[in-house]
């Protein structure tokens, strides 16, 4: 988790770098920045991204915690089996954040997309094979 949130503060940082040298090189060029353009990089969004993926990385996991136990019955299932699959759903992310740094959005929501599907596909995997031995 840590590892992910210093990875969004470094590719945040190398996207405002991009972002602020290509300015640079339109105004050379003669090109006027868009109206309304404003290009800072801030810490602060940093710690609100920090808050929103610890409360991520704790309330989903304890969400699918009280689906299994209260909807699907099993009442077997682990706090810590959840938070270890949901972890683990994550790594591929770690790709995804760095392939942002591409400039194309469409294919940044690709990537996102690509990664939502890949993570989900994964917990469901894990949570029926987990469930299918406790049954």
């Amino acid at each position: 988790m840590i590892t992910l949130i210093v990875e969004i503060a470094i590719v945040g940082f190398i996207d405002y770098q991009i972002d602020v040298y290509r300015i640079a090189a339109e105004l050379k060029n003669g090109i006027p920045p868009p109206p309304n353009y404003i290009s800072t990089y801030s810490l602060d969004k940093v710690a609100t991204a920090s808050f929103v993926i610890v409360a991520y990385f704790i309330v989903n996991p304890l969400m699918i915690l009280l689906i299994t136990k209260y909807v699907l019955f099993v009442h077997e299932m682990k706090f810590l089996w959840i938070f270890a699959i949901y972890g683990y759903s994550f790594t591929i992310f770690m790709i995804t954040i760095i392939l942002i740094v591409i400039p194309i959005d469409w294919l940044r929501w690709v990537f996102l997309g690509v990664s939502g599907v890949t993570g989900c596909f994964f917990i469901i995997s894990e949570i029926y094979f987990i469930m299918k031995g406790l049954l």
